[in-house]
């Protein structure tokens, strides 16, 4: 064993570092699955910065900055800024939200998004995961008991040589490799609420991976509790334009919507494929 792996193992020492979610669950779809807004846009101070701006474009900047100074927050709301489309002013603050429980098959895609985000992730390499819980996707829930059988076997595995591995000395780093994204995790993100009205644009899209899709109607609700008028700017790109907007090659006729056939992208791959079926079809 060389010298680096040795003194990895001494990060914990006394076996402190342990996950709080480590209860040895398999959790059915969403069960368990925690969503949290830790900080909201401030609404009054979008208002009072939005009218001002605007009323630099109009020639009245003095007397919406008499009413921000004076305090004339309800006048300012009527103005209705958010009709006004400058965009730009909804970069001047913040959202921020605990993902608990989730899967780090959702931590893997929700990462993606950078322009202007961070996060604070539940470290694998130097906790001890133990017997952790597992999310279970809607798809394997639908599935016939044998297909069930062979996810829940594959999982359950996977936690017993984790456990294993550890107990034998291995650092937590090496030992995390043998976990699957289905581990449940929990994440701490944060962007501006302009960058989150972008990712919730495409990201809650129905043809999005489902707990992806589930999170981000939880961060709606969530935020609307905080800030009502904010949250109600979250739609999906497609309820805007009332045509399909998915980039994907999959079939969109399983979405819910009524335009979901309407495509305003289409796929060669996808028409290939399907073109493909027909042929065979009529054979």
């Amino acid at each position: 064993m060389n010298k680096s792996s040795a003194m990895c193992r001494s990060l914990d020492p006394k076996r402190i570092f342990r996950s709080p979610l480590a209860q040895g669950r398999n959790d059915c779809a969403y069960d368990n699955l925690g969503v949290y807004c830790l900080k909201a846009p401030d609404e009054k101070l979008l208002d009072a910065v939005g009218a001002m701006a605007a009323a630099g474009h109009a020639g009245a900047f003095a007397d919406v900055v008499q009413m921000a100074v004076g305090g004339q927050e309800q006048e300012l709301q009527e103005l209705d800024i958010g009709s006004v489309g400058l965009q730009q002013i909804l970069e001047l603050d913040t959202v921020c939200f605990l993902i608990y429980g989730c899967s780090r098959a959702f931590t893997h895609e929700m990462v993606r998004t950078r322009k202007g985000a961070w996060y604070l992730q539940q470290t694998l390499r130097h906790t001890d995961m133990g017997n952790a819980n597992m999310r279970v996707p809607e798809y394997i829930i639908a599935a016939p008991w044998e297909t069930q059988e062979v996810w829940v076997n594959s999982v359950s595995q996977a936690r017993s040589a984790y456990v294993q591995l550890v107990a034998e000395d291995v650092p937590y780093q090496d030992a995390r490799t043998v976990l699957p994204l289905a581990t449940e995790t929990w994440i701490i993100a944060g962007m501006p609420f302009r960058t989150w009205l972008e990712t919730y644009a495409y990201r809650a899209c129905n043809m999005f991976y489902p707990e992806m899709r589930w999170v981000f109607g939880r961060m709606k609700e969530e935020l609307a509790k905080k800030a009502p008028r904010l949250a109600e700017q979250a739609k999906i790109t497609c309820e805007l334009k009332k045509r399909c907007t998915y980039r994907g090659a999959e079939d969109t006729s399983v979405c819910d919507f009524p335009w979901s056939s309407d495509r305003e992208w289409t796929s060669p791959l996808y028409d290939d494929a399907m073109l493909k079926l027909d042929a065979l079809k009529g054979r």
